[in-house]
């Protein structure tokens, strides 16, 4: 559903869905032009002018027949990045120009585009519902996605930002959702179809798309410490593997990935 205005689509789909889980379904989504107190990761604000940026959350059901199971869920996120580079090449940009950051963004022509947040929501299901047959919980994951559509160079809140527009594409808030739903849902049916076994389809898709491949990154871990090195694969649970210049192999699950960057702000 299209909102007018929303504090958060992540926070309203999480809400509704805890209220009636019964009545969400894989690929239920909401959107607005105007989301007043978005967040990304790690708590960090994420709020534009009204009209210049997409937020859009989709929910997927999870640990159900016929779903996804929870072990893969993680590879959600990166879907959702995956099909967004789509949309972005069909609305115009240049054969290969949109590109995945690991974990969560999405680039053009090597500057953030897009953020994804993923969140994980469980809830009990009514007693007469469990009596019935029902699974004691209903569980479901979210997937934020927040797009910059035609924010200015003076609206943007870094100079390794852009908005679809300053790339020279010319798409409104409804165009670009209209089209990444279609690519979602293109996307998720193969993962379907692959019985949800990500190495069989999504990882090499994945990595088709992945920036950090080949760069020298700094890796910057959950616990302080950081590891510098070279970018030389994803691993079949998602995490990146970073080679160090004594030959050490280091398996990246959690953190923030920074690329060397050029002088003009863009990620090498």
């Amino acid at each position: 559903m299209m909102l007018e205005s929303c504090s958060s689509t992540n926070a309203f789909v999480g809400e509704q869905f805890r209220a009636d889980p019964a009545s969400w379904n894989t690929l239920d989504w909401a959107a607005t032009g105007d989301q007043t107190s978005g967040t990304g990761r790690l708590g960090r604000a994420w709020v534009a002018p009204t009209g210049t940026s997409l937020a859009l959350s989709v929910f997927f059901r999870v640990d159900e027949p016929g779903e996804i199971p929870s072990h893969e869920a993680a590879w959600l996120s990166v879907l959702c990045a995956l099909s967004l580079t789509r949309t972005i090449e069909e609305l115009g940009a240049a054969s290969d120009a949109a590109r995945l950051k690991w974990p969560n963004d999405v680039l053009l022509n090597g500057k953030k585009v897009a953020g994804i947040l993923a969140q994980f929501h469980s809830v009990l299901n009514p007693r007469e519902a469990v009596a019935s047959g029902e699974r004691e919980t209903s569980s479901g994951v979210v997937v934020g996605i927040g797009t910059n559509i035609s924010l200015t160079h003076e609206q943007l809140p870094v100079r390794t930002a852009t908005s679809l527009a300053l790339e020279g594409i010319e798409a409104d808030i409804d165009r670009v959702c209209e089209v990444f739903l279609s690519h979602i849902r293109s996307d998720f049916e193969k993962l379907k179809a692959s019985g949800y076994r990500t190495s069989v389809w999504l990882r090499g898709a994945v990595k088709e798309k992945l920036s950090s491949l080949g760069l020298d990154v700094c890796a910057e871990l959950p616990n302080g410490r950081h590891v510098i090195g070279e970018c030389v694969d994803l691993d079949p649970d998602g995490a990146l593997i970073v080679e160090t210049a004594d030959g050490q192999s280091h398996r990246i699950s959690a953190g923030d990935i920074v690329h060397l960057r050029r002088s003009d702000g863009a990620y090498a």
